[in-house]
């Protein structure tokens, strides 16, 4: 294995970071206004927080289709799609034995790797 064939791989994981990055900005901004009803501001707290995790793998599914469509990079998204949603749902299965509910950076920041991680290898598996 090359550099050269690990080139548009990691392009690909970038640019799926950033997509998840700024969909979880934007869910994180949307769930707090959704939520946000009293002068206490835990709802808002509690609506940001949900939808940062819910933006991630929605903006790295995004940046797949984006990938598939528009910039015709050959791979699968039957597979690609629910590694996405697998990087996530693994990282908050696992987050208690492996204590990583502990500290909520690694938590966060474990999403935000293993998303667009598992979604890359997955869209560069052949069906």
């Amino acid at each position: 294995m090359n550099l050269k064939s690990l080139y548009k791989p990691l392009v690909m994981f970038a640019g799926l970071f950033v997509a998840g990055a700024v969909f979880s900005v934007l869910g994180a901004l949307a769930g707090s206004r959704l939520l946000t009803s009293g002068p206490s501001g835990w709802e808002g707290l509690i609506g940001g927080i949900l939808g940062m995790v819910l933006g991630i793998p929605l903006g790295v599914i995004i940046g797949l289709v984006l990938a598939k469509t528009m910039f015709k990079y050959p791979g699968s998204l039957l597979l690609g799609i629910p590694a996405a949603l697998a990087g996530s749902g693994l990282v908050m299965l696992l987050a208690e034995p492996l204590g990583l509910n502990q500290i909520p950076a690694v938590l966060i920041a474990s999403i935000f790797t293993f998303s667009p991680l598992l979604a890359t290898a997955g869209y560069h598996l052949k069906r």
